[in-house]
């Protein structure tokens, strides 16, 4: 893995990560990397190439040809040595539910026979080499509490004193 962009954002459904994928040496055949999805499409989803829409899953095909531009939409192809970019955006919410961690998966490689069982590797703390799960972080942008629309001001009785409460 290139680069990883960050390991947390805001959930406030504009928020993007993102990861590069590039392969260190020459292929003797196309390599593929299949099915790289959120485990919790809830507080994350992986975007179109572009980033334009979300997929249920990505898929990063290198070929053996060098400076080849990177195409496509859920699959795309590229040169050995081009760079292919993951998106992550986050999904907002209008509850409290914390900051949740969640993992974005990318599966061992088939195709070239050097390349095939092996997975992405990365320096940073937050991606698993061994597993190809990269631990990212939704940030809760919600407080608890409640709104009580349209109401200005409620009167209630207590023993003999009118009391009044004013909400906004």
């Amino acid at each position: 893995m290139q680069s990883i962009s960050a390991v947390s954002f805001n959930e406030d459904g504009t928020s993007t990560i993102t990861a590069q994928v590039v392969l260190a040496t020459l292929p003797t055949a196309n390599v593929t990397i299949s099915n790289i999805v959120s485990s919790d499409t809830t507080e994350g989803v992986v975007l179109q190439n572009g980033g334009a829409a979300s997929t249920t899953t990505r898929t990063l095909v290198f070929t053996p040809t060098t400076n080849a531009a990177v195409a496509g939409t859920n699959t795309t192809t590229g040169g050995w040595n081009m760079p292919q970019t993951i998106t992550i955006r986050s999904v907002t919410d209008g509850f409290d539910d914390g900051n949740i961690p969640f993992k974005i998966t990318f599966p061992t490689a088939t195709g070239a026979v050097e390349y095939v069982g092996l997975r992405p590797v990365s320096a940073n703390a937050a991606y698993n080499s061994g597993l190809g799960e990269l631990t990212l972080t939704n940030i809760d942008d919600d407080t608890i509490g409640f709104t009580i629309p349209g109401c200005q001001s409620i009167s209630y009785h207590r023993g003999l004193l009118l009391e009044r409460l004013r909400l906004y």
